[in-house]
């Protein structure tokens, strides 16, 4: 889960707008962020 927290902490920089902290689901690391076109998309990365 260390690689989405460090994309995720660099987003506000690059002038993405998040919308949900990584969290961890069922099997994977999760983080929601919108791009400029108010679309949410879900950045996901597989457990180990």
């Amino acid at each position: 889960m260390l690689a989405i927290r460090r994309t995720f902490a660099d987003h506000p920089a690059r002038g993405v707008q998040t919308e949900q902290a990584p969290r961890h689901a069922c099997c994977a690391a999760l983080a929601v962020f919108g791009d400029a076109y108010a679309n949410q998309w879900d950045l996901l990365e597989p457990g180990r």
